[in-house]
């Protein structure tokens, strides 16, 4: 029997209008079923608008007394601008999202707002607003939905998650935040706060455990210089509301007891998924709160239906949801089928300086490869003062194989997130520092630092013979020539 598309969504987020529009290019039928009401992503969009604040702030002349470093201003009206930013961007989300659901319509896609649930009689299918849709492939894209740790106290104070910060329009920030929770965007998060005068205490079971170790304590630094309290390995015990906001108590690994007030309590916890009524059971598909069973394809347990993104658990990274969402999407239309390639993907951490990182780490490079490996690190600081960044820290640091064969970075300096797609681009296409060395690099930028390791590269491998011969050569040529 005829089916009616090529693909069918179940959405919510961004990456899911992302591949209907994708898959409308390719001229494939795709239908998009949003839930009712649609889905807001505007907590990123959110957290750039103040990011953009803080960095204006940056930029305002200091008092005398004001430190040296980086350090939050005190500046009432910074945060009153906040508070009407966050207002204006909360109604232009709304009505982005709306205008895209209509572009889509436009472009092709069935668009469909309402909540339902998958049959399998007389044929796999999916039913909503009393209309059943077959496809030839079902795509899961839906969004998970923060959880509430069970701490005694809670839900009688003063807290927002992270997709509620929408909630502050409006208002005033308060001049004191604590941050609960290892999402990386809460680092993001805390740095841009502080940089809008309010006080943040960040408080985390592990800091950054994503990353590498060196980077993690730069930026760690980085956030304490700017005024960040950061409170690791603290368990909160409980949770009291206080005339002036929230109280917590906690203990550290050691026993020891720390009591914190602050005005409101921002949660950046493990997120969960609800896909109980979707009715998965009855086609076969294995969930659990903690995200949907995938193969290296992608697909479910069900073949025809495929999952990316938030629903396959974890804390949400951008760039990876688009690359598996390609990757369906490549899987559904065409041939030969791909695998799912996660190391090729960019890690990234927007603060200041910006993280990110690539392929393997060094202890998983040493596991696999041995003794074999080289590990190069240069300082970016050098190129940051020639790009106006004068008190920025930073390395990079490559880890290769022993032809030269790129198998991991790690970058900590401004605009990293920018140029990690050269290396990243490298090491998808198998290439050696000498075929890099040959690529040539605007000057002056931070994507410089490439040169500069290349260069060490190309040195390091000469072997004593070799630098021998070379000064043989060149003495040849120089009396040959006179």
């Amino acid at each position: 029997m005829p089916v009616d598309y090529d693909l069918l969504i179940l959405g919510g987020t961004t990456v899911a209008r992302s591949i209907a529009a994708l898959a409308c290019r390719f001229q494939a039928q795709v239908a998009l079923v949003e839930p009712q009401p649609p889905e807001t992503d505007d907590f990123r969009l959110l957290l750039s608008e103040w990011a953009t604040l803080a960095y204006r702030a940056e930029s305002l002349p200091r008092s005398p007394e004001a430190p040296l470093h980086r350090s939050p201003i005190a500046l009432p009206e910074l945060l009153d601008l906040a508070a009407q930013t966050s207002s204006i961007l909360t109604e232009t989300v709304m009505a982005q999202q709306q205008q895209s659901l209509d572009q889509l319509a436009a472009a092709g896609v069935d668009v469909i707002v309402g909540q339902g649930e998958f049959h399998r009689l007389p044929d796999l299918g999916f039913r909503v607003n009393e209309r059943s849709l077959r496809s030839r492939a079902y795509l899961l894209a839906l969004p998970s939905l923060p959880t509430l740790p069970e701490i005694p106290g809670l839900t009688a104070a003063p807290f927002l998650t992270l997709d509620a910060l929408a909630q502050l329009s409006g208002k005033t920030l308060p001049s004191q935040i604590a941050i609960l929770g290892d999402d990386p965007q809460a680092v993001e998060l805390a740095q841009t706060l502080q940089r809008l005068s309010v006080q943040v205490t960040l408080i985390q079971s592990r800091f950054l455990p994503q990353f590498d170790s060196q980077a993690v304590r730069l930026i760690q630094s980085q956030l304490e210089a700017e005024g960040v309290e950061l409170f690791v390995g603290l368990k909160i015990e409980q949770v009291e509301a206080i005339d002036s906001g929230i109280r917590l108590f906690g203990n550290d690994a050691s026993g020891r007891s720390y009591v914190i007030e602050t005005n409101l309590l921002l949660l950046a916890t493990a997120r969960q998924l609800d896909l109980s009524r979707l009715n998965l059971e009855a086609i076969g598909v294995k969930w659990n709160p903690g995200g949907v069973t995938v193969n290296h394809r992608l697909q479910t347990t069900h073949p025809r239906i495929y999952a990316c993104g938030e629903t396959l658990g974890g804390f949400t990274l951008t760039q990876l949801a688009r690359h598996e969402a390609n990757l369906v999407l490549h899987n559904v239309l065409f041939l030969p089928p791909r695998k799912v390639q996660p190391r090729f993907v960019p890690w990234t951490l927007l603060t200041d300086p910006q993280l990110a990182q690539v392929g393997m780490s060094e202890i998983e490079a040493r596991r696999t490869y041995g003794k074999t490996i080289q590990v190069m690190t240069v300082s970016t600081q050098t190129i940051a003062k020639s790009c106006g960044h004068e008190e920025t820290a930073g390395f990079c640091t490559l880890i290769l194989r022993r032809d030269g064969k790129i198998l991991g970075a790690t970058i900590v300096s401004p605009q990293a997130s920018e140029w990690v797609s050269i290396l990243t681009l490298a090491m998808q296409q198998n290439l050696s520092m000498a075929q890099l060395a040959r690529l040539p690099i605007p000057s002056p930028t931070f994507a410089e630092i490439l040169d500069r390791l290349t260069d060490i590269w190309q040195h390091q491998r000469l072997t004593s013979r070799q630098r021998t011969w070379l000064d043989r050569y060149f003495d040849f040529r120089r009396s040959w020539s006179s």
